[in-house]
């Protein structure tokens, strides 16, 4: 896996990941993560697929010179991101916050997405407010704790131990202010009306046992956007990206490599 920095149009410098070559497939983060939260599955994707997974606003090194921003422009960003790449277009994946973005990205450049995957995400920061809300009272130490409790099932971690430590190693610790910023973002997410100019192929993928956005979230994205599939795993929880990943790294290249 190479990490390299890439130099935007307006001057800002973002971190990425890359790992193969072939067909483009952007790799959006969550709300606790950066870039990083994709080297496992990458690392899982089938030949001939150019991942790469960046480092969104007030993430590491990118801090926002902006006290606020909106989900639209954490979509341009990635947009911005894409044109640097020298990619017209790309298959582009997120989960959870990135799965918001993925959106707005879907719904701004639809042009510019060629398949969409939706990893245990929502149309609208109501579904996810009683978890987001809860993170502002904790230290940073104390949101990871949370994050990994709800990110990993039961039954996962019986299976396979060494899966705590692997989400583990995705999540950050920002400082309050930072995290902050991104959860006001989040606060003015909703695609609610808008999913149905989704027409691009779509994957929806979401655990049922899901505490940090409820499972129904999904059931309602699945629905709302046209032909959308809908993968449903049951006992899963928040990180489904790390539960199933040979699954989803499987879904994933095949549609890549089909459309």
């Amino acid at each position: 896996m190479q990490d390299k920095a890439i130099t935007l149009d307006d001057g800002r410098t973002v971190q990425c990941i890359s790992e193969g070559s072939g067909q483009p497939l952007l790799l959006i983060h969550g709300i606790g993560s950066d870039r990083r939260q994709f080297v496992d599955l990458a690392g899982r994707l089938a030949p001939g697929i150019e991942a790469v997974a960046y480092d969104q606003r007030d993430t590491g090194e990118q801090i926002s010179d902006r006290q606020r921003y909106s989900m639209e422009d954490l979509a341009d960003d990635a947009a911005d991101l894409m044109t640097a790449l020298g990619w017209s277009s790309a298959h582009v994946l997120g989960t959870s916050f990135g799965g918001a973005i993925a959106q707005h990205l879907a719904v701004r450049y639809p042009e510019r997405v060629r398949t969409l995957v939706l990893v245990s995400t929502t149309a609208t920061h109501a579904s996810t407010r009683t978890f987001a809300d809860g993170s502002t009272a904790m230290t940073a130490d104390e949101r990871a704790l949370a994050m990994l409790d709800a990110a990993v099932s039961p039954a996962a971690r019986a299976s396979d131990p060494s899966i705590v430590e692997t989400v583990r190693a995705a999540l950050v610790r920002r400082p309050d202010e930072l995290h902050a910023r991104r959860l006001a973002a989040l606060a003015g997410h909703d695609t609610t009306d808008v999913l149905g100019s989704i027409q691009m192929p779509t994957l929806v993928v979401h655990g049922t046992d899901d505490t940090v956005i409820p499972y129904e979230a999904g059931c309602t994205l699945a629905e709302q956007i046209p032909d959308a599939v809908f993968w449903s795993i049951k006992g899963a929880r928040h990180a489904t990206a790390f539960e199933c990943a040979d699954e989803l790294a499987r879904r994933v290249s095949q549609r890549v490599l089909q459309f």
